[in-house]
């Protein structure tokens, strides 16, 4: 929420604006109380990602150095989206299942 405040820090009162700003909050407030898995920064592994992956770190480390308000936005709804991405991903059998360890 704070990403799309930054981005546009002034009141727009178009209905399109209206509809997508009401649809992502939703979206958004979904994934918070949901119980879909996210990837956390404790169990991230540098050696075991991928080539795609380290390019898409570096691109949004990139578009954050290069225009804050639009790197934040992308970094956080990447990540808003990275949960269901891999819960898709895992029952399509393109990841493998991992059991979390204690």
């Amino acid at each position: 929420m704070a990403a799309m405040v930054y981005i546009s820090p002034y009141q727009t009162v178009s209905q399109s604006s209206v509809f997508f700003v009401s649809l992502i909050t939703l979206l958004l407030a979904f994934f918070m109380v949901s119980s879909i898995p996210y990837l956390s920064i404790k169990a991230f592994k540098l050696q075991s990602i991928h080539l795609g992956v380290t390019i898409l770190i570096a691109l949004g480390i990139g578009l954050l150095w290069y225009s804050a308000r639009y790197g934040l936005v992308a970094v956080a709804f990447g990540y808003a989206f990275s949960g269901p991405a891999n819960l898709l991903m895992k029952r399509l059998g393109l990841v493998p299942q991992t059991s979390p360890q204690a």
